[in-house]
């Protein structure tokens, strides 16, 4: 539910800077305007539209994805260091190559980001200790994909070993 209500944000904030764009074009062309006001509001959206622009497209190509559980916290702590060091991989690439850019980055993240980043190391170390065998049996195709991953974690729950089911139940 969290993610359609950002989406609708994200998309809302898109129509918004179209509006703004088309206001923009009809404004350069309106016969009433002196040619210092057109300068003006020419060099305002000149300057702040494509700002406006590139955060709108970063909160879209961040927010668009369902989050898991944590994926929230992690993106707070984190979005100023993707701005930082990883703007090109958030745009364009796909979530796994911006947590290849902030590991490479790691060294110069915001004390919040690292914090997140070693606590999803120390997870990810405890489910493999607890859950690495059942991983490989039922859902090793998925490694790199949390939401994937997390989807055959749930449709196989019945089949992993109990060691792992009572890991996942404790750490919901």
């Amino acid at each position: 539910m969290e993610s359609f209500m950002l989406m609708g944000l994200s998309l809302g904030l898109i129509v918004l800077g179209i509006a703004i764009g088309k206001l923009f074009i009809f404004q350069m062309f309106d016969s009433k305007l002196s040619y210092h006001k057109k300068t003006s509001i020419f060099n305002l959206f000149n300057t702040k539209l494509p700002l406006i622009i590139f955060a709108l497209m970063i909160d879209l190509a961040m927010n668009l994805q369902a989050k898991p559980p944590g994926e929230e916290e992690a993106q707070k702590a984190c979005r100023s260091d993707v701005l930082a060091y990883c703007k090109t991989e958030a745009i364009f690439g796909p979530k796994k190559k911006v947590q290849i850019c902030l590991r490479k980055n790691e060294s110069k993240l915001s004390l919040d980001c690292q914090n997140v980043l070693q606590r999803a190391d120390a997870f990810k170390a405890e489910l493999k200790a607890n859950c690495g065998s059942d991983i490989s049996n039922y859902c090793e195709e998925f490694e790199g994909d949390q939401n994937a991953m997390r989807n055959c974690i749930k449709k196989n729950y019945s089949k992993l070993s109990q060691k792992c089911q009572d890991y996942l139940e404790k750490n919901k």
